[in-house]
């Protein structure tokens, strides 16, 4: 017999790929008219918390509304269909953002492990060079400056050059309060981002 775990393994691993597979396994059992998408208890859970949580993974809104994932996944396919919600795949995650909300607003996911390890040794240590991090994380020097510039770009960590040093040092902006996640929900909310 074929075991097929390692397979759900894998796939449980990438989230398009796992709202894709429970796409094509569950059936939709009923038909709910366009104008009454929305009326159907859950979906209008789905809808409310998209909408107070703009960029809300697929687990995190199966978690936060008791879901399973085959009733999440029909839910979402079905609001996606029908243009009450619209979903964008950053890094290994598919979020999902309110009908009206401009996706060119979606900074890019801090989803690189290299860059999780920055960001939380610089939430707990501000202040750091290149070296430093590099000393820290057993990772090479050319890694993590090519890391931090791509934190640098996407305004997750700032540059400042004090003037008792001749080295450049990294904090995280915001004083590094916010997790990864706290910090990608902050971008995506902030009036003043462009």
């Amino acid at each position: 017999m074929l075991d097929w775990s390692p397979f759900f393994a894998v796939v449980s691993l990438y989230e398009p790929w796992k709202y894709g597979l429970f796409s094509l396994l569950v059936p939709l059992y009923t038909r709910i008219l366009k104008k009454d998408v929305d009326k159907h208890e859950k979906r209008g859970m789905i809808i409310g918390y998209v909408e107070q949580n703009p960029g809300a993974t697929y687990s995190e809104i199966k978690d936060a509304l008791v879901m399973g994932n085959g009733q999440c996944t029909e839910h979402l396919k079905k609001l996606e269909e029908v243009k009450k919600i619209k979903s964008k795949t950053t890094g290994v995650n598919k979020r999902f953002f309110p009908e009206k909300f401009d996706l060119k607003k979606v900074p890019p996911e801090i989803g690189h492990p290299i860059q999780q390890k920055i960001v939380k040794k610089l939430s707990n240590s501000p202040l750091l060079t290149q070296k430093e991090l590099s000393d820290i994380l057993g990772i090479k020097k050319g890694t993590i400056r090519y890391h931090l510039n791509t934190l640098v770009n996407h305004d997750r960590v700032k540059i400042t050059k004090p003037k008792h040093r001749n080295k450049k040092e990294y904090s995280l902006i915001e004083n590094g309060h916010y997790t990864v996640e706290e910090s990608y929900r902050k971008t995506l909310t902030d009036p003043h981002k462009k």
